[in-house]
């Protein structure tokens, strides 16, 4: 643990003694002041945070977007998806290959000093991407077909139009396309598109500006740059002792010696043509996804992943001589939190237009030139995390909710100073900055303000209000983040951190020992009219309190006031990346519902050409319990089968109340409505969610409402345990008491008393006992069929109402008598006139089912 908190020691010398808590203005003591006192307040157990968003924090981080021209560089890291450029390590050009002009320019760029995962990339001259073909050992360009699908729709809202193909063309967002035919000729041009359901490649929006308007007819066409069969590209990831083929093959100097091992390196052949490459060496670029190594404690395997907190995690991890910290994840780190972390990473969150996306990723390149603690900074703003300290480990805790854990009363406090406000200059009522944009080349570019106005769905700006109408911006920087969603979704946090604006240190009794960093805690404290305040925990740690008299030991929490507000989030607040309202012309608006909505409760069946299964079954207590099945036909609405729900509903028939069954998977065709009544109707109504958050209209099941079928004929339980009598062991009647049946939903069924014969038995023998009685209305009078056999073959059967089992026992003047179902049966000894029974554990169950 030494040698871990001296490799964070080093990096938080670089970010200097003192950190700025996001949205806080309180300063944390920094990692690189752990000794004396304060390593000994450490090591008594006291916990802080390191924070990522932050005004002090606006340093731009990045890598090299274009290849250049070095003979030295930094290590390069990539995280996520990223656009490289890399450091141009080998050049050469020869004649080799025989084509464009007997000229090919060779050239290597070291991409990032680790192996890559590479499964999906893109080659980009000059900003464009390239389409490959693989060839040899590598892939080579080609004249490209361009695609050209018809327009199925048009529109324009808030400035932006809307286009919706009749096919699909993936990898556009961000590209250009070509429209054409158009009536409305201001809408036809050339034109940078936007994809804004990544689940939707049907779908597309670009900014023209203008007044709402519809339009018709129209195509688009793809703009793929051609450049024939010039370019040529190969990749090693150095994780063997193999280098690239190609060039080995061009007849330069490059041999099989250079493999650059562990190392991701890039080959580029470009075949001299004038009309490919009229001016000058074009601008050379990839976008790659990045480090294949990361460790994912949850499957306790290795990948790549652009999951926010697992890369945190492996950056602490990576050696203090290789630009990492050198923590170990599952001592320094823990796993649990890490799991957790991780998780609230991979939630799904809703886009305005459709399909989800990860609440959380970092897609970054790093130098190793910058400084670490700066990068890890800059790392956790993908999140709106903060790192906490507490007890020897570190913890990555990204931006969420956390229930209340801990509650203080009056009776733990010894004394609270702070102050509910903070000043104009740590204040703000809008948020904007930068964060890394596909759309703009993967370069920076502004993502639109956060501000609680009209545009982002609220009825008025309560906080500009509060400011006296004086706007006040707080500029971040995103460089981690290439998704303007998410971007945005950030700004809202670091705005609301600011807004819950009291902060507070609150010394207490050891009461309050158990409460650490970032802990949310409730505080009932009358002469601040606080009734359980929530409050989020900024710090804590012990000290020595004299304010009583005698020394005491106490617990000193630096706490600011939160709220669960801060991570909500609702697509209508999102804007599209240009900063224009969310059109309300892309398919999310209106919502499909679901089709074919029916309702059952029976026997195994098929409705539909659907199969049904049987919806009783028998509880652990052995009563019978019936349910409704409740099936339809999931709505074909994109919006809703990427990152919507289905919800069903039901009520009993006068109640004015509904019961849910929650939001259900998009993907299920049917639920339960469960423990009902025989007889009695229910109300059933199931619908549609989409992605955005938008209900399609209640669609009532068939038949409305619903019946519930008697479910008694197969299953049975007992409000009293039937008894048998006989006489005497010779004798061969058999006299049955009246029985009272319980059926499911407590319907019951009286039956009356009668005799039965059997042979006189030779030794213990069960008899079973059943009545037919299709209607199950029981009788008055011995009436109906009725067996007594040794044969079990009727229990349970359809029609007949199994009454219990009887066993009987040739011995002497005692006869034993066991009345039967469920629960289980009762054992009554009798010598002549049946009594109360008492319980006789050593006789066992009748075999055979009993249901």
């Amino acid at each position: 643990m030494a040698k871990a908190l001296s490799s964070i020691a080093i990096g938080a010398a670089i970010i200097g003694a003192d950190v700025l808590l996001p949205g806080v203005g309180i300063m944390a003591t920094g990692l690189a002041s752990m000794s004396g006192v304060g390593s000994a307040l450490l090591g008594l157990g006291s916990s802080f945070v390191f924070g990522g968003i932050s005004s002090a924090l606006n340093r731009p981080m990045g890598g090299v977007a274009v290849g250049t021209a070095s003979p030295i560089g930094p290590w390069q890291y990539v995280y996520g998806t990223q656009k490289v450029g890399g450091i141009l390590i080998y050049q050469t050009e020869n004649s080799s290959q025989g084509t464009s002009n007997n000229k090919e320019l060779h050239r290597v760029f070291a991409l990032a000093c680790h192996p890559c995962q590479l499964g999906s990339w893109q080659l980009r001259i000059d900003g464009k991407p390239v389409p490959m073909n693989p060839s040899g050992s590598g892939f080579a360009s080609y004249s490209p077909t361009q695609i050209t699908e018809n327009i199925t729709s048009i529109s324009v809202s808030s400035g932006v139009a809307t286009i919706v193909l009749a096919a699909g063309i993936s990898g556009l967002d961000g590209q250009t396309l070509l429209i054409r035919g158009v009536a409305d000729n201001t809408l036809n041009g050339t034109w940078t598109v936007t994809q804004p359901n990544p689940s939707d490649d049907t779908t597309f929006t670009y900014v023209c500006g203008g007044i709402n308007r519809t339009s018709s007819s129209g195509t688009a066409k793809t703009t793929y740059p051609n450049y024939s069969n010039k370019v040529y590209v190969e990749f090693t990831t150095g994780t063997t002792n193999s280098t690239f083929a190609g060039l080995l093959a061009s007849g330069t100097d490059w041999n099989s010696n250079c493999i650059g091992l562990g190392r991701t390196l890039a080959y580029v052949r470009l075949g001299y043509d004038a009309a490919y490459f009229p001016t000058s060496v074009p601008n050379i670029s990839f976008v790659i996804e990045g480090k294949n190594d990361i460790l994912d404690p949850r499957t306790n395997t290795r990948g790549f992943t652009n999951n926010a907190a697992l890369i945190c995690a492996d950056f602490l991890s990576i050696p203090a001589t290789e630009g990492g910290f050198g923590l170990q994840i599952g001592t320094d780190i823990p796993t649990a939190s890490l799991i957790a972390a991780a998780n609230i990473c991979d939630e799904a969150i809703s886009l305005a237009a459709g399909g989800t996306i990860p609440r959380y990723t970092c897609d970054t390149t790093i130098l190793c030139n910058q400084g670490r603690g700066q990068i890890l900074q800059q790392m956790l703003t993908s999140c709106a995390g903060r790192l906490s300290y507490q007890g020897g480990t570190f913890n990555v805790v990204p931006g969420s909710w956390v229930t209340p854990s801990f509650s203080l009363a009056q009776s733990d406090i010894i004394s609270i100073k702070g102050n509910p406000t903070t000043g104009t200059r740590d204040s703000c009522n809008a948020v904007k900055g930068v964060y890394i944009s596909p759309e703009n080349n993967w370069q920076q570019a502004d993502f639109p303000a956060y501000q609680q106005d009209s545009e982002h769905g609220f009825v008025s700006d309560q906080y500009l209000a509060q400011d006296k109408g004086v706007r006040l911006y707080r500029d971040i920087n995103l460089t981690c983040t290439n998704n303007s969603a998410t971007a945005q979704r950030i700004g809202k946090i670091e705005l609301m951190r600011t807004r819950f604006q009291g902060r507070w240190t609150v010394r207490c009794f050891m009461s309050a020992y158990q409460v650490i960093a970032l802990d949310t805690i409730q505080i009932t404290f009358a002469p601040l009219t606080w009734v359980n305040q929530t409050f989020e925990v900024l710090s804590s740690k012990f000290v020595i309190d004299k304010s009583k008299g005698a020394p005491i030991l106490a617990v000193e929490l630096d706490i600011a006031l939160t709220d669960p507000s801060v991570y909500d989030w609702t697509p209508t607040e999102q804007l599209t990346p240009q900063g224009y309202v969310q059109p309300n012309n892309v398919g999310n608006r209106v919502c499909s519902p679901p089709e074919q909505v029916f309702a059952y409760s029976g026997l195994a069946t098929t409705i539909n050409g659907i199969s049904v299964p049987s919806t009783i079954s028998v509880g652990s207590d052995g009563r019978v319990h019936d349910s409704i099945f409740v099936g339809w036909v999931t709505p074909n609405d994109q919006n809703v089968v990427s990152g919507g729900h289905i919800e069903m509903q039901w009520q009993l028939v006068g109640s004015s109340v509904w019961a849910s069954a929650g939001k259900l998977d998009p993907s299920a065709t049917s639920a339960y409505v469960p423990n009902v009544s025989d007889g009695q109707s229910y109300n059933i109504q199931v619908r549609a969610v989409n992605s955005a958050g938008i209900p399609s209209d209640w669609v009532q099941s068939t038949p409305y409402p619903y019946t519930v079928n008697p479910t008694h004929s197969l299953y049975n339980v007992y409000s009293n345990n039937p008894i048998y009598a006989l006489s005497n062991p010779s004798n061969t009647a058999i006299g049955l008491s009246n029985v009272t049946v319980q059926f499911a939903s407590n319907y019951t069924a009286n039956y009356a008393a009668r005799t039965f014969s059997i042979p006189v038995p030779s030794g213990p023998e069960w008899y079973y006992v059943n009545v037919y009685d299709p209607t199950q209305n029981g009788e008055t009078g011995p009436t109906l069929t009725a067996n007594c056999w040794t044969n079990n073959s009727l229990v349970g059967a359809t029609n007949w109402v199994y009454m219990g089992a009887i066993q009987a026992w040739p011995q002497g003047g005692s006869t034993i008598i066991l009345g039967g179902g469920n629960p289980a049966p009762r054992m009554f000894t009798t010598t002549g006139p049946i009594s109360w029974p008492r319980s006789h554990p050593s006789i066992p169950h009748p075999p055979g089912p009993l249901n």
